[in-house]
């Protein structure tokens, strides 16, 4: 038992935790607004790619990082274009955003790098890590260290990012503004606000947290980008939306029990688990949680 439950499996759950906490933090402002943002899986892919497109031409990972926020936030004010100034239905238009980008990333690869499948180059810097000290030792003070430590900027910022997004919504007036939008309408044209703009902004911030979460996937250990690299995580995202309850504290939390079930199927690989077992683990948690939420949401509305 030893061998799968130890600190290398939370320290790697930790790591996996963080491109679904940015998603899932970028999706809960519009899901604040009353948007049902499917488009998270094509913000995270167009990010991912432009991230290791910026990082290859510049050999700067910090410009690669601003590539892959400009191309999460070109995709989110395509939805912002179809979904408040066309009307289009906003489940419709991410669906088709995420089929679009899935090949659109497909044929770029092979347009700009001529390479189909994979792209990886030693001209693509990676972000830096950053060391918080030594590890020795058994006490819990090393095991967190050990946990924490060898992580790059986006790691600490996703998690530094809760508490701030907390007291953004809820002790700040534009967020009071944008809970007013999502849950009255009404009331909040009724005090002068104009939903419109706090909607837009929110899809644009949710652009640019899941193009974080994008550069986080490319340029953090691997510096490579591969075809449908995100692998659904935008929909997991959308689950630690309501696994989480709309509340960043919430979403840490589901993200986090989405990194460990992702951690510990990579872990029963190694150990020699059958490989249809271990891709399933992630997505039948993902299930889980929300036929949880589903039970428990039909018994308050029972009661």
């Amino acid at each position: 038992m030893a061998e799968i439950i130890n600190v290398g499996l939370f320290a790697a759950s930790l790591r996996l935790t963080v491109p679904v906490l940015l998603a899932s933090l970028g999706g809960l402002f519009t899901d604040r607004v009353g948007i049902f943002n499917v488009a998270l899986e094509a913000m995270m892919l167009t990010g991912a790619f432009a991230g290791v497109a910026f990082d290859y031409w510049t050999g700067s990972a910090w410009i690669g990082v601003a590539g892959a926020v400009l191309g999460g936030l070109a995709v989110a004010a395509v939805f912002a274009l179809f979904t408040m100034k066309l009307k289009a239905d906003p489940i419709m238009t991410g669906i088709a955003l995420n089929l679009l980008i899935g090949g659109l990333t497909v044929v770029l690869m092979q347009v700009v790098f001529d390479t189909r499948g994979l792209f990886q180059s030693s001209r693509i810097a990676l972000l830096p890590q950053i060391n918080l000290g030594s590890s020795t030792g058994c006490g819990w003070r090393s095991g967190l260290v050990q946990m924490l430590t060898g992580n790059n900027v986006l790691f600490y910022a996703a998690f530094l990012a809760v508490p701030l997004l907390h007291c953004l919504f809820y002790r700040t007036r534009a967020g009071l503004r944008i809970r007013a939008v999502g849950e009255y309408r009404v009331a909040a044209e009724a005090v002068g606000v104009n939903p419109a703009i706090y909607e837009i902004a929110s899809i644009l911030a949710s652009g640019a947290f899941a193009g974080l979460a994008g550069a986080w996937m490319s340029l953090s250990s691997l510096g490579m980008f591969s075809e449908n690299m995100t692998a659904g995580r935008g929909f997991i995202a959308l689950a630690a939306i309501f696994f989480g309850r709309s509340a960043p504290v919430g979403i840490l939390l589901a993200s986090m029990f989405f990194g460990l079930a992702e951690a510990m199927a990579i872990r029963l690989q190694g150990l020699g688990v059958p490989s249809q077992i271990v891709l399933m683990i992630p997505y039948a948690a993902t299930v889980a949680s929300l036929a949880l939420t589903a039970v428990d949401w039909r018994q308050k509305k029972a009661a």
